[in-house]
This record gives C-alpha cells, structure tokens and sequence, in this order.
C-alpha cells in the first residue's frame, strides 16, 4: 500500500472567505514536510482537513489512499496550537486518559510516558498538575501525548510555541 499524504487541488472557503486554495502536494513515508506562512494563512485549516475534522469545499486527501475520517484514532499523531490539556489532572492521569483514548494499555502509556519524560528530563513533573508547568514544559506534554502512541502520520501545528 501506498503509504504517502496526498492533497490533491484542495480549497476550503468560509462563506466568500477563501482559506486554503487548490493546495496540492505530497509527503511520503518517512519524510518531514512543513508549512510556513503568516498568520491567517491556512496552516490550521489544512492541518484540521488532514485530520478530517473540516471539509474540503473541493480536492481530496489521503493517506495510504484512504480519507482521514477512515483512518484509526492510532494512525495520527496531532499536536495542536492550542494547549488542550486538564489543567486539574497531573501528567501522568492526563496521558494515561489521553493514551487510552488512542486505544493504549495503561502499562503501554505508562512505560511510553517515563521513556520520553526522562527524553526531556522531566522526570519530575509525572506527578505535578497541568496547571503548576510552564508553558514550555506543557508543550512537552503535549507533544508525548502526540507521539506515545507510534502514529505513522505526525501533524505538529505550531510545536514551538511555549
């Protein structure tokens, strides 16, 4: 099977507005691809196409030639721009809840959040609440809850911010 992201002549409008216009490229397996560009550009709505939470006004998008709003919950990885974690649960609740709904074991999200905590020697924030980290340190967070369960496909939307 073919394992590549195709956008094929996507265009997605709000009403009269045009957020993304006959966007069309290609990211196989293995590869990084970014998007850059002002805000207010599009980036987010791709992202949020490729993830088949939005709908193309026209074009298509795949991955492996099935539609996103076919592929398993395991298949992508999404970090978002927006933070959304529970600022009253601590790490490791958060991303044990977090990896369960990605279809995890608990020993599995257990064993995957202490190897990238100590990734980012931060060891020492497993049992602290959302709310108590910096912004920076909520980001990690965020981009394990993104990645612990292997996805073959990663979007990061602004992975820097923080």
């Amino acid at each position: 099977m073919d394992m590549s992201l195709m956008i094929k002549g996507v265009t997605k409008k709000y009403g009269s507005k045009v957020a993304v216009e006959n966007l069309s490229f290609e990211v196989n397996r293995g590869e990084m691809f970014g998007l850059l560009g002002r805000n207010g550009a599009g980036k987010t709505t791709t992202f949020r196409l490729m993830l088949g939470l939005l709908k193309a006004n026209q074009g298509t998008i795949t991955w492996g030639n099935v539609t996103p709003v076919k592929l398993t919950s395991r298949t992508i990885g999404y970090l978002p721009e927006e933070r959304g974690l529970y600022p009253k649960l601590n790490v490791m609740q958060q991303l044990i809840y977090l990896g369960r709904l990605k279809g995890m074991t608990k020993r599995e999200v257990k064993d995957e959040v202490t190897k990238w905590l100590r990734q980012f020697e931060a060891l020492q924030y497993e049992n602290k609440r959302m709310e108590q980290l910096s912004k920076g340190n909520q980001q990690k967070i965020q981009f394990i809850a993104s990645v612990m369960h292997k996805p073959e496909l990663l979007i990061l939307d602004e992975p820097f911010s923080g």
